[in-house]
């Protein structure tokens, strides 16, 4: 009983690191595209990626967090912005998420021709967890600034599930392979 316990007091402590920074929850499409455009000349393209459900941040305190990003990047003649207020989650039951949090590095204007990245998390809404939230699908919303013009947009990303299967050709056990 020794010689068993001591590598699973070792082992322990090396496991409870292994759990990653996202849960395993994969949609699709993992990036897909939009357009907007408007009556003065103004066009833009956005670019999102679904990255990820994030695990609660034990050092921070950050609640779950479903985590996005996107790319707007202006082919028209008038300066762009994404508006933040207009960002929108919902899930699979049409229930909204939190309000989003958005970070980006790159100046809030998006002047012609040039472009800008951002990463957008959406927490759980007030007094909801993210095991009571329905997350078959996610429906992403939001609206492009263009010369004082507004265009929303919106996507769905649905829930894709792992196929598993047996194979008739794998054997875990002793055995003896024939026909």
């Amino acid at each position: 009983m020794k010689k068993l316990a001591f590598p699973l007091l070792v082992a322990a402590p090396l496991l409870g690191g292994c759990v990653g920074k996202y849960y395993d929850a994969r949609f699709g499409p993992q990036t897909t595209e939009a357009f907007a455009a408007s009556s003065q000349g103004g066009q833009a393209r956005s670019i999102v990626s679904f990255i990820g459900v994030r695990r609660k941040d034990r050092e921070s305190g950050a609640p779950p967090q479903v985590e996005f990003r996107m790319r707007v990047e202006n082919m028209g003649t008038v300066a762009c912005t994404l508006e933040q207020h207009s960002l929108q989650l919902l899930s699979g039951t049409l229930e909204p998420f939190g309000a989003a949090q958005l970070s980006s590095s790159d100046a809030p204007l998006i002047a012609p021709g040039a472009s800008a990245n951002y990463e957008i998390l959406f927490p759980p809404a007030e007094g909801k967890s993210i095991d009571s939230i329905d997350l078959r699908s996610l429906n992403l919303r939001w609206a492009i600034a263009l010369d004082g013009e507004s265009v929303t947009n919106g996507m769905t990303f649905e829930r894709a599930v792992p196929a598993y299967y047996d194979s008739p050709r794998l054997s875990l056990g002793v055995g003896i392979w024939g026909h």
